[in-house]
C-alpha cells in the first residue's frame, strides 16, 4: 500500500509539473507569437522572470539612507534660476568605444553626425579620457545614474532622476532592449519615473523587427506629448554598438569599409548606426523645443573588446577592465559657456557634475559622491577604482587609475586568472600599451587593491 501511495503521489507530481510547463509554454507563445526570438531576449538574460514581468509597472522600492534625508526630502538644494539649462538629457550608447568614433580621431567615418555637430557648435566639450566604473551594463548604468560605483551603491540609493523629480522635473526613461528582464535592471531605476518605455512595451512588432532596433526610441519620442515649458530629465539607451544586437538591428546608414576583421567591421557599423539614431533623437528634441536649453550628456555604459590588445586578446565585455572594455566616450553639450575639466573623467562624475551645474550650493553635498564635479578648469588629482567580477568562477579583478602631482597618469591592473599585476603609463596614451615595472608602485597599488576589496 505504501508503494502504491508513493507511486500515486509521484504520478500526480509529474502530471502537475507537466501542466505547469504547458501553461508556461502557452504564456510564452502568446506573448511572443511566431517571432519571439525578435521580440523577447528569452534564453540569455534571466528568462523565467523576464517572461512574467510587466515592464509598465515599477517594483523598485529603495529606502533612503538616513544621512541623505536632508538631501532628498527637503529643499536644501538651491537650484539656479538659469533659464539656459532647463532640461537634462542622458544618451547612453551601449558598448560604445571612443577610439572607434571619428569624432575622437578614428580613421573611419563612424560618427558623421557628431563630427558635424562638434564642428558647427561651440556648445560641445569632448573628454580626452573617460572611463566606466566596470565592464558591464548593470554596474555601468547604475554608476552613471547614482554617482557611486555599483559595489558601493548601498551608500547612495538616490539617483539623479530621483533628485530632479523631487525638484519638479518630468522624468522619462526611453530604452532600447529589455531592461526589466535583464536581471531586474529596470527595478534599479526605481519608481520616480513619469514616462517609462522599453522596446518590449510595444504590443506589436513585425517578425523582422528586433527589440534592439533603436529607431523605436525615435518613434517613442516623436509620439510623446510633452510641454516645453516643463523641466525634463531624459535617459535614452541606444543598443546599436553592442555586438550582440548589430545583426538584429536595421542598418540606417551605408555599411563602411570591411577591410578589418569581421568583429571590427560589425562593431564599426554599430557605432555608425548609433550616430544616426543620435542625430534623429536630436532632431526630435529640437522639434519639441527642448534641445536649446538642455544639458546633454552622451556616453556609454562600458566599452567592447575587439581583440585589438595583443596582451589580453579579449572580445566582448564583462571581463578584465582593460582599456578596450573600460574606456567610454563623454561628450557634454552645454548651452552656456561653462568651463569643464575633461582631461580624465569617469562615470561617477556625471551625477555630481549635473548637480553642480544646476545648483548654487553643490559643495555642501560633494561628500556624498565618489565622483568629482567636472564644472571646473582646475586640474583634478584623483584615484579611481574599476571593479569587475567575471567568468564562471566569479573571478574578481580591479583596475586603479591614479593622476598624481607629477603630472603622471598610471593604471594598475590585477588579472585574477594569471594572478599577475600590471602597470601602464597613460600619461600620453589612453591605451594599455606602455607597460613598465616599478616594485614600489606595485606594492603601493596592491595595498590599495587589498584595502578596496576589504
Amino acid at each position: 500500500r505504501t508503494i502504491s501511495f508513493t507511486r500515486s503521489v509521484l504520478q500526480q507530481a509529474i502530471i502537475s509539473c507537466l501542466f505547469v510547463c504547458f501553461i508556461c509554454y502557452l504564456i510564452i507563445f502568446e506573448r511572443n507569437k511566431s517571432d519571439f526570438f525578435y521580440k523577447r531576449y528569452l534564453f540569455i538574460d534571466d528568462p523565467m522572470i523576464g517572461f512574467f514581468i510587466d515592464s509598465k509597472k515599477y517594483s523598485g522600492n529603495r529606502s533612503f539612507d538616513d544621512r541623505l534625508n536632508g538631501f532628498s526630502r527637503s529643499n536644501n538644494l538651491r537650484f539656479c534660476a538659469d533659464q539656459n539649462v532647463r532640461n537634462v538629457i542622458f544618451i547612453v550608447c551601449d558598448g560604445m568605444r571612443p577610439d572607434h568614433m571619428s569624432v575622437n580621431g578614428y580613421q573611419k567615418k563612424t560618427t558623421p553626425f557628431l563630427d558635424t555637430l562638434v564642428l558647427d557648435s561651440s556648445r560641445i566639450r569632448v573628454s580626452k579620457l573617460s572611463t566606466s566604473s566596470c565592464t558591464a551594463s548593470y554596474c555601468g548604468i547604475t554608476s552613471l545614474l547614482y554617482g557611486v560605483n555599483f559595489e558601493k551603491l548601498p551608500l547612495n540609493k538616490l539617483g539623479i532622476h530621483d533628485v530632479l523629480k523631487q525638484q519638479g522635473f518630468k522624468t522619462h526613461f526611453i530604452l532600447s532592449g529589455a531592461h526589466k528582464s535583464f536581471y531586474g535592471l529596470g527595478d534599479l531605476y526605481g519608481p520616480n519615473i513619469d514616462t517609462y518605455f522599453e522596446s518590449t512595451d510595444l504590443s506589436s512588432l513585425s517578425e523582422k523587427l528586433s527589440i534592439y532596433d533603436d529607431f523605436n526610441l525615435v518613434t517613442c519620442l516623436k509620439d510623446m506629448k510633452i510641454k516645453s515649458s516643463d523641466r525634463h530629465f531624459f535617459y535614452f539607451h541606444i543598443m546599436a554598438p553592442h555586438l550582440g544586437s548589430i545583426k538584429s538591428t536595421r542598418n540606417y546608414r551605408t555599411e563602411i569599409d570591411n577591410s578589418d576583421s569581421k568583429l571590427i567591421f560589425e562593431y564599426d557599423n554599430g557605432v555608425l548606426n548609433a550616430d544616426f539614431i543620435l542625430g534623429e533623437l536630436i532632431v526630435q528634441l529640437k522639434q519639441k523645443r527642448i534641445y536649446d536649453n538642455s544639458l546633454i550628456i552622451i556616453t556609454a555604459d562600458h566599452g567592447e573588446g575587439l581583440k585589438e590588445n595583443s596582451l589580453f586578446n579579449i572580445s566582448g565585455h564583462i571581463n578584465l577592465p582593460i582599456d578596450e572594455l573600460l574606456n567610454v566616450p563623454l561628450i557634454i553639450i552645454d548651452p552656456s559657456g561653462v568651463k569643464y575639466n575633461l582631461d580624465f573623467t569617469t562615470q561617477v562624475d556625471i551625477f555630481p557634475t549635473v548637480l553642480d551645474r544646476l545648483t548654487e550650493n553643490f559643495s555642501d553635498y560633494q561628500y556624498l559622491f565618489a565622483g568629482k564635479s567636472l564644472v571646473s578648469s582646475n586640474e583634478i588629482l584623483r584615484t579611481t577604482y574599476h571593479y569587475q567580477i567575471f567568468g564562471k568562477n566569479k573571478l574578481t579583478s580591479l583596475a586603479i587609475i591614479e593622476s598624481n602631482k607629477l603630472g603622471k597618469r598610471i593604471k594598475y591592473l590585477y588579472d585574477p586568472q594569471k594572478k599577475v599585476d600590471y602597470l601602464f603609463d597613460l600619461t600620453n596614451n589612453n591605451k594599455d600599451s606602455i607597460f613598465f615595472n616599478d616594485d614600489k608602485q606595485i606594492i603601493k597599488f596592491r595595498n590599495l587593491k587589498d584595502n578596496y576589496f576589504r
